[in-house]
């Protein structure tokens, strides 16, 4: 059989993670050496993209960081018409960033946006403001969080001396704190509106699982193996495919970050209509994921968000509704597959709490459907199938045969592909994965027996 004669040359194997915005971490793609980002900005978190000042229309030039922090912000978006600046911050959610808060305790923004949200009341509409001192609901995880966030912000605001981010106290919480945590502190310290800037996480799986179909699903989990392996080789990621991007990372990626430069127009212009603050705000610090930045980037050049968006009110766009599923039969083969990739290509982008987060919107997989998710699931997260979805040209930077072609080792787990007319999942499949995890008696111990 080809795949025994075959041994393919592969580097040593370390669990990656993926980073798409929610914090936490979930296994993904066996791979070398570094975490992994989704659509990452490069190889490298900090150094990866040039630091830019765009503005609507204009052409992105380079711009040094600020001297007063440690790091400054990745991008710096103008707002037509205002002399407003956004500082945009993309970071690993994983990592502490503790210069994002050294930023916003220096700069004293009016506004700190985020794509992660404090409470599910301040999740729940893109433009929801918070500051300590609004009512929250008792008795919740949340209000626990937002009371412990805002009395460590008065406390360092009171201590911390004439230099928040100098101060002794600033170092222990940055020792304790991480991601946005230290964002929300910093803002709640300062007295900036904590302003939520993406869409609730509800509606973009339903939208995913209403729109995408099953090669769609394939199609994005393809991406994201690729954009893994390219990283943990040091390649930079493929070029953004502007408004061209596939279906499934479109709704998953390219229309949150349209919401969220509607948000930031919106704030700059003092229109919010939901909740937000009423005034223009001139100095706005954007926090999000560090893959949002080549989104962002692109959607803010020209305005071309708003022919994502549209003109209407935020609450009117297209993105924030919720199609109806197609109407499939339960216990239809289709349905499980649908069902199963959607859980393959979700995760490599999130988090465990994330998928049992999205598990809790779309509810439990149906029984009919168990037997199809648990068989591609299996299939999914093998090393062979995630070779198999690498195009040509990366799939010889990463593995190579053994007096063999490991293209064709490959070949059947390219050709089950959803996106190749296949039937996504096999009893024949599942066995020659299983067979391929065995051990063989000791030559002594056989002769023994």
């Amino acid at each position: 059989m080809a795949a025994a004669a075959c041994q393919g040359r592969h580097a040593s194997m370390l669990h990656a993670w993926r980073d798409d915005g929610h914090s936490g971490q979930l296994p993904a793609v066996p791979l070398p050496g570094r975490s992994v980002g989704r659509r990452s900005t490069g190889h490298n978190a900090r150094s990866a993209s040039p630091r830019c000042r765009v503005a609507g229309g204009e052409p992105a030039a380079v711009v040094s960081g600020n001297s007063d922090v440690s790091f400054g912000p990745d991008l710096e978006l103008s707002v037509s018409g205002t002399n407003a600046t956004i500082h945009v911050f993309g970071i690993d959610h994983r990592n502490a960033n503790p210069h994002v808060g050294e930023f916003i305790l220096r700069m004293r923004p009016e506004v700190v946006a985020v794509e992660t949200a404090v409470t599910r009341e301040h999740g729940a509409f893109p433009g929801n403001s918070l500051g300590c001192g609004d009512p929250v609901v008792e008795g919740t995880p949340d209000a626990f969080f937002v009371r412990m966030f805002c009395q460590i912000a008065a406390h360092l605001s009171e201590h911390g001396g004439a230099d928040l981010a100098a101060s002794e106290l600033w170092a222990q919480i940055t020792s304790h704190y991480r991601g946005e945590q230290l964002a929300y502190i910093a803002a709640f310290a300062t007295g900036a509106r904590l302003t939520f800037a993406d869409r609730p996480k509800d509606i973009s799986y339903r939208r995913l699982f209403a729109i995408a179909s099953a090669a769609d699903l394939d199609i994005g989990f393809a991406s994201q193996v690729e954009g893994a392996y390219r990283e943990s080789l040091g390649l930079p990621p493929p070029p953004y495919p502007g408004l061209d991007m596939p279906v499934a990372e479109r709704i998953m990626f390219q229309e949150r970050d349209a919401i969220i430069c509607k948000v930031l127009d919106d704030l700059c212009r003092g229109s919010l209509a939901q909740g937000g603050p009423a005034s223009p705000a001139s100095s706005v610090v954007l926090v999000v994921g560090r893959s949002h930045l080549d989104g962002l980037r692109f959607l803010w050049a020209e305005q071309r968000w708003q022919g994502l968006v549209g003109a209407a009110a935020l609450s009117d766009s297209q993105l924030m509704s919720v199609p109806q599923p197609p109407k499939e039969d339960v216990a239809s083969r289709g349905a499980g597959v649908r069902r199963g990739l959607l859980h393959a290509m979700m995760r490599q982008m999130v988090t465990q709490e994330v998928m049992a987060d999205m598990a809790n919107v779309l509810g439990p997989v149906p029984q009919p459907q168990l037997q199809a998710v648990d068989a591609i699931e299996e299939i999914y997260t093998c090393n062979r199938m995630m070779l198999a979805a690498l195009p040509p040209e990366l799939l010889k930077e990463v593995v190579a045969g053994f007096n063999c072609d490991f293209e064709d080792v490959l070949a059947p787990y390219r050709d089950i592909r959803a996106v190749n007319g296949g039937c996504v999942y096999s009893e024949e499949i599942v066995t020659q994965l299983r067979s391929l995890n065995f051990e063989l008696a000791p030559p002594e111990a056989a002769g023994a027996a």
